[in-house]
């Protein structure tokens, strides 16, 4: 008598476990003077020791800007308005850490001119109608987004936990602009051919204070590491068990 035993193994594969989403959403308030740079303090992205990682992020920026300027006359003549013009630009970089080597991105800033503005000849009594009082305010929103697959340097420098001190500030300049170029007055007497105040022939623009304040939202979207995949051998095995009998 023989007995032959096949058996039959059934393997089954078991995919990783899905993916699970999720955000983490902080906001973080700020003021200050055009002069200054403020560090601007955010929670970094904890992966958990690898078990989440960062898909994206956002800066949601609240931008508003402020300024009280003053224009002044120091030349012998009047000008009317629209004999001059003058612009101020200001820019906002935000940079992702302290230091060099940190990634950067502009945030938004703000452009204005002052054109329709009349003086009078100069009189060196303070608050003659050779001075104009004006301000600026304007305000806005914004949205950034960076990912993993198009930014990865930006999702890299968020990726640590506790907190993280950022750097935010600016640049920008004033620039002058004669339309109808008054006759008569002397040209400047400064080195580099700068004007002196208030001897020199000029329109002088000074401002008397600048506020660029709001608030910014950073929002992480993450999602957990896939497990790999594994395989799984299950025991179902049927034993099939052959007799043959030998007839005499």
């Amino acid at each position: 008598m023989k007995n032959r035993c096949i058996a039959a193994f059934t393997f089954l594969l078991v995919a990783g476990a899905t993916a699970h989403a999720g955000t983490y959403t902080q906001t973080v308030n700020y003021s200050f003077t055009f002069e200054e740079a403020p560090f601007l303090t955010f929670d970094g992205f904890d992966d958990q020791g690898g078990a989440l990682q960062l898909d994206a992020m956002s800066f949601d920026w609240n931008l508003n800007y402020a300024i009280d300027y003053r224009v002044e006359n120091t030349g012998p003549t009047a000008v009317a308005a629209g004999d001059f013009s003058m612009t101020i630009d200001y820019y906002n970089i935000h940079q992702l850490g302290i230091g060099d080597g940190f990634p950067a991105y502009g945030s938004g800033g703000m452009y204005t001119s002052i054109e329709d503005v009349a003086l009078a000849a100069y009189d060196p009594a303070p608050g003659g109608d050779d001075t104009h009082y004006g301000e600026y305010a304007f305000g806005y929103d914004r949205v950034l987004e960076f990912t993993a697959v198009d930014d990865p340097v930006f999702i890299e420098a968020m990726v640590q936990p506790g907190e993280i001190e950022t750097v935010y500030g600016g640049f920008g300049g004033i620039q002058f602009f004669w339309i109808n170029e008054p006759i008569g007055w002397d040209p400047p007497s400064g080195p580099f051919g700068e004007p002196i105040y208030p001897t020199d022939d000029a329109i002088w623009l000074f401002l008397e204070s600048t506020r660029h304040f709001g608030t910014v939202t950073l929002t992480y979207e993450y999602s957990e590491v896939p497990e790999p995949t594994t395989a799984v051998l299950v025991g179902a095995m049927s034993l099939v068990v052959l007799r043959r009998r030998k007839l005499g």
